[in-house]
């Protein structure tokens, strides 16, 4: 079989976009109100209590807001906390603002909202500032920055940061290249839950890199990320499992592995996926089957599955005019 045996970090410099940008600060006592569980005397006593400006009562409604999709009015209670200095209403409203939602996109006001929070050494603002400075979006790009930021945030245990700060030190990127820190940072980053750190930790684990070489231990933290539901790691498990890497070889585990990744849309997994059942690794040979997830990943633009499909193709041709 022609299995693609190399490992994909999660988390590159692609991801800053995501880390930090994607969700709004919700603290764990609020929980009922994000998953729109408040009744209706609650939501009126919530309302009266906001009304006569607490600023905690004001945040937690626009909590409620946000999740009802109603993002002008949480938008609304979000800026009158924020007025009186609640630091995760102004991250939050640094991220409507970033995004645009419930508002046109203002990268200035939401650049001023993060620096505000951050200087209040609020951990989310730290980071969603140094996003804006690796990336350049809204400020002039400056990876130093960045990395001190992240640092900040770090320190204060936010994974998301912790994670960024690997993927700096793993490339040099704001700072001097540490493979060592970059292996702390994405150890301490996937105790916390990171997905996508653990995926890197298990890679660094597997490539002895600023870490002893541990195959146990890198499949271990594949196995968690995968099933944390991380599509790179679910992929990176299949390929030990249907090569033997550190584990006995079991293609029912590496077809599993690979099927769960290839219906997120992972084009490596689709075609590795492909490759299993065009030749029976698993599961019973299946050219139309094979077909389809090698045409799934071609379509993702996977050089290699358009070669498998166009062969297989070219083969099941073959058979047909063979047996006709």
């Amino acid at each position: 079989m022609r299995i693609i045996l190399r490992f994909i970090f999660a988390g590159l410099i692609i991801f800053f976009t995501i880390t930090g940008l994607n969700r709004l600060k919700q603290e764990p006592a609020q929980q009922k109100n994000e998953e729109s569980m408040m009744t209706t005397k609650e939501h009126k006593e919530l309302e009266k209590t906001a009304a006569k400006g607490n600023a905690q009562a004001q945040f937690e409604l626009g909590l409620y807001e946000y999740n009802q999709k109603n993002y002008g009015l949480a938008l609304n209670w979000f800026q009158k906390a924020a007025d009186q200095n609640h630091l995760d209403a102004m991250s939050n409203l640094s991220l409507m603002y970033n995004q645009g939602i419930g508002t046109d996109v203002n990268l200035t006001t939401s650049i001023n909202w993060a620096k505000k929070a951050a200087e209040l050494n609020h951990d989310q603002a730290q980071l969603q500032l140094g996003v804006a400075y690796l990336t350049g979006r809204g400020l002039e790009q400056n990876a130093q920055q960045a990395f001190e930021l992240f640092n900040k945030s770090a320190a204060q245990n936010n994974k998301d940061a912790q994670n960024n700060l690997a993927v700096m030190y793993l490339n040099g990127i704001g700072t001097q290249q540490d493979t060592t820190k970059a292996f702390e940072y994405y150890l301490k980053a996937a105790q916390q839950g990171h997905i996508e750190a653990q995926n890197n930790v298990a890679i660094l684990y597997s490539e002895g890199i600023g870490v002893e070489k541990n195959v146990q231990e890198s499949v271990n933290w594949f196995t968690i990320s995968a099933q944390n539901g991380n599509f790179q790691a679910q992929n990176n498990l299949g390929m030990i499992y249907s090569t033997g890497a550190g584990v006995d070889k079991n293609y029912q585990i590496a077809i599993n592995c690979f099927l769960a990744s290839a219906k997120q849309g992972y084009p490596q997994a689709q075609y590795n996926l492909g490759l299993m059942i065009e030749n029976g690794h698993g599961v019973e040979a299946n050219a139309q089957q094979a077909l389809f997830w090698y045409q799934q990943a071609a379509k993702n633009n996977f050089e290699p599955a358009k070669q498998a499909l166009s062969q297989l193709q070219q083969k099941t041709t073959t058979t047909t005019t063979e047996t006709n």
